[in-house]
Formats: C-alpha cells, sequence, structure tokens
C-alpha cells in the first residue's frame, strides 16, 4: 500500500509547490513590494512579466514531477532576486530578460519553442 502511495505524494507535493511558486503575472491593482510597483510603472514590463508567466507555465507543463521541482526552485530565485531590485528599473529589466532567456531554452531542449 504504501509503494503505491508514493507516486500520489510525490504528485500531490510537487503540485503544491507550483501553485505556491507560480510566476503569476504582476497584479497591478493589489501588489504593493517595490518591484511589483516598478513593474506595474515601467513601460511594456507588465507585457514581459505576463511572457514570462507564459513561458513558466508552459514548462511546467511539460516537465516531469522532478522537473517541475527545480523549475519551482529556479522561480524562487528569479523572485527572490526581482525583490532585491526595488524600484531600480534597470536591474528589474535584466532580471527579467535573464529570466526570459532561461525559460525559453529550457523550452527549446524540449521542443516546445
Amino acid at each position: 500500500m504504501i509503494g503505491n502511495s508514493v507516486p500520489l505524494l510525490t504528485v500531490i507535493v510537487t503540485t503544491c509547490l507550483a501553485l505556491a511558486a507560480q510566476a503569476a503575472s504582476i497584479n497591478c491593482a493589489t501588489d504593493k513590494q517595490p518591484d511589483e510597483v516598478a513593474v506595474c510603472t515601467i513601460p511594456g514590463m507588465v507585457e514581459v512579466d505576463r511572457n514570462v508567466d507564459a513561458f513558466y507555465q508552459k514548462l511546467m507543463g511539460a516537465l516531469d514531477a522532478r522537473g517541475r521541482a527545480e523549475l519551482v526552485k529556479a522561480q524562487r530565485q528569479f523572485l527572490a532576486e526581482r525583490r532585491k531590485c526595488g524600484r531600480e528599473t534597470d536591474c528589474i529589466r535584466v532580471t527579467y530578460r535573464g529570466r526570459a532567456q532561461e525559460l525559453q531554452a529550457a523550452l527549446r531542449e524540449h521542443g516546445l519553442r
């Protein structure tokens, strides 16, 4: 019985992790952290944020449990880096550019983009 529940437990844990660290696009009406406000005020950055979120979601749907866990970890690192930028426009742009490139490369590796 325990052996059969391990894969299910892995799926449940991975799904919970994924939901906790989704790229979830910025909500300019409610998000108030300095980096979030900056994304909302820098021309074009809301669209960039949505594109990064779309890349993330597409890749999340294509990975196995281990790959999703690694993607969640990398997403948390990206969000922490963005948070450190505060309202610094150049920092936010560079951080998003790097994340978009990482996600696009991973999508290509999986034949998705």
